[in-house]
């Protein structure tokens, strides 16, 4: 049952996002450690039928939502009356109750923000800064709102995949493969079931969106984690873009967006996101953030790339045709990107990224504004060095097609685009610490996959000219595998073989 409108606290309101009205605070605050404001209402909240000295009371009447088993609006209480956080770091993890497992991912996946801790404080107000995050905040809703066998055992999987990655797993991988395996099942006898709780979009999608971060911390295979979120693509696809337009679905929309527009560059295939209507109708009502308005500039590339693959494997004719119209294709990317790019730092005040020296022996590192900065632009960098190592590659695969390269000129201040595209990549390498802060969780390295790729895949063609790069990007990802993150090689061919079991026996 939704709350009345008087019951939206401020910090909800300014973020837009739904607010169940519980007291002293409404479980979106209390699960990010916001300062939450309140509400006009005099309603009181009383805990569970204990008074300051522990002693039974009759209840008053309350939200059944906020009593209902195992709702995440649920929220204990200490003898002095104050709300009790969930531990942060539970000491029997696996067993933890399913309001629990939502803040693990919550606080995993969806990192505070500088403008959560600004909202919290009164301060400013801007659009949402995190790239794909968001849609997490969905599943305390979809809970508490009934859920449904498939989604809570999803959610599981996702929650224990979370423990059993980075410096301080807590659980072996081995756990993490059982509940996967567990929620596959559960989703698959509830499909066809054919239960009336497993509604479209909200419901099924949160349920795979969680089946897919759940398989993309712990892979099996590049293939396999593709393979979901195809499928996934493919489920959104089968409905219209209007129910999409706001509430979870709009949520979980733009969550999954990134991922599958990241998906088409990986495959060279193209999106059914690159559409016209799936560009405009779910933005309709909400505008899109600038992150969103990156991926819209991005999601016309991949089927520049798949229109290519297809005319070179026929012959040297088609594909002289197609080069010779994707070379300016490329060249309007290119134009989107910049023009992204110039109001995006336009509207800031202050620098949204800068270089720290290094200590003596290391290389300089660069730090961002914010985590929405950081992921914008390390994304930016490797989605402009794909157009611009194409039009390079192209240009002189094909010399017979007449291509003036006078717009790319002021592209390219050293004359060559490899140079330029060196210097990118060289940029992405450079962004990786600030993306493995531990503050960042696993916010940082679920989003370096595709940047780092890019990086690699111009270090590896630029010979003995990028070398030493080559050597530091791999030490990078060799890093990354030590550090837990298991899902970054895959990303590469010459380490995805090296993927093993190595921490099954983890206790």
């Amino acid at each position: 049952m939704k709350v009345k409108r008087r019951t939206i606290c401020q910090t909800c309101r300014k973020r837009k996002i739904s607010c169940d009205g519980e007291k002293p605070g409404c479980s979106q605050c209390v699960f990010r450690d916001l300062r939450c404001p309140g509400y006009e209402s005099e309603w009181t909240f009383v805990s569970h039928n204990t008074d300051r000295n522990g002693s039974k009371t009759d209840a008053p009447a309350v939200h059944k939502r906020a009593l209902r088993p195992g709702s995440v609006a649920v929220m204990r209480r200490n003898r002095g009356g104050a709300l009790a956080t969930i531990p942060r770091s539970p000491t029997n993890s696996l067993t933890m109750p399913l309001d629990h497992l939502i803040m693990l991912i919550v606080r995993a996946y969806a990192p505070e923000s500088r403008m959560e801790r600004a909202l919290s404080d009164g301060g400013f107000d801007e659009p949402d800064p995190r790239f794909c995050g968001a849609w997490v905040e969905s599943l305390p809703d979809l809970v508490a709102n009934g859920g449904s066998p498939a989604l809570n055992s999803a959610i599981n999987a996702f929650a224990v995949s979370i423990l059993c990655v980075g410096p301080k797993r807590t659980a072996p991988v081995s756990k993490g493969r059982e509940a996967y395996s567990l929620a596959l099942r559960s989703l698959r006898t509830e499909l066809q079931g054919a239960t009336a709780s497993m509604s479209i979009p909200d419901q099924l999608a949160a349920t795979i969106m969680c089946l897919l971060m759940a398989e993309f911390i712990l892979p099996t295979s590049l293939l396999s984690w593709t393979a979901h979120l195809n499928g996934f693509g493919q489920l959104i696809q089968s409905t219209r873009p209007e129910l999409y337009v706001s509430g979870i679905a709009y949520r979980i929309f733009v969550g999954a967006r990134p991922a599958l527009i990241a998906l088409g560059f990986i495959i060279r295939k193209a999106s059914f996101l690159a559409t016209d209507k799936w560009l405009r109708i779910p933005f309709r009502l909400v505008p899109p953030s600038p992150v969103q308005r990156l991926m819209t500039e991005a999601a016309g590339i991949p089927p520049i790339l798949e229109r290519l693959d297809i005319a070179e494997a026929t012959c040297r004719e088609a594909a002289v045709a197609a080069v010779r119209k994707a070379l300016p294709e490329f060249v309007g990317r290119l134009d989107a990107l910049e023009e992204w790019e110039r109001q995006y730092q336009t509207t800031s005040h202050s620098p949204r990224f800068w270089t720290v020296p290094a200590n003596i022996g290391k290389r300089p590192h660069i730090w961002f504004q914010n985590i929405s900065s950081a992921n914008s632009l390390t994304h930016l960098w490797a989605f402009k060095t794909i157009c611009l190592a194409s039009i390079d590659n192209l240009a002189s695969s094909y010399p017979e097609v007449q291509f003036d390269r006078k717009p790319l000129k002021c592209r390219t201040p050293a004359g060559s685009i490899f140079r330029e595209n060196l210097e990118r990549s060289i940029w992405i390498c450079q962004s990786v610490e600030y993306l493995l802060q531990d503050e960042l969780r696993l916010f940082g390295p679920t989003s370096i996959a595709l940047p780092l790729r890019t990086a690699y895949d111009i270090f590896e063609a630029g010979g003995s000219e990028s070398k030493d790069e080559l050597d530091w990007c791999v030490s990078i990802i060799a890093d990354l595998a030590r550090r837990g993150f298991r899902w970054v090689p895959l990303f590469f061919e010459r380490f995805q073989s090296q993927i093993t079991d190595t921490n099954d026996d983890f206790e």
